[in-house]
């Protein structure tokens, strides 16, 4: 449920409270009770506009060739056993 900002228009208290948006005029101040409150605009949320896709493929990337180093790692290993066992 999304949060919404109220103000108590009584004794003046500033709430943040996560309501349906059709509750919302059922909800009392939290300090005196009263229905006398109103919802208050604070602000835009933040919103991130970084490509999820772009960050997905530079972390496959980063992945694959992680995994081809370690193969090269692991055959460069095998080899050099095989040539310590050959002399």
């Amino acid at each position: 449920m999304p949060l919404y900002d109220f103000e108590c228009l009584d004794c003046g208290l500033w709430m943040e409270r996560s309501c349906k948006h059709q509750d919302r005029d059922k909800l009392t101040c939290t300090e005196c009770e009263s229905k006398n409150i109103e919802q208050r605009i604070t602000g835009a949320p933040s919103v991130n506009f970084i490509n999820t896709q772009d960050r997905l493929n530079a972390s496959l990337k980063k992945r694959s060739q992680n995994d081809h180093k370690k193969h090269y790692d692991n055959r460069l290993e095998a080899a050099k056993e095989k040539y310590k066992k050959a002399f």
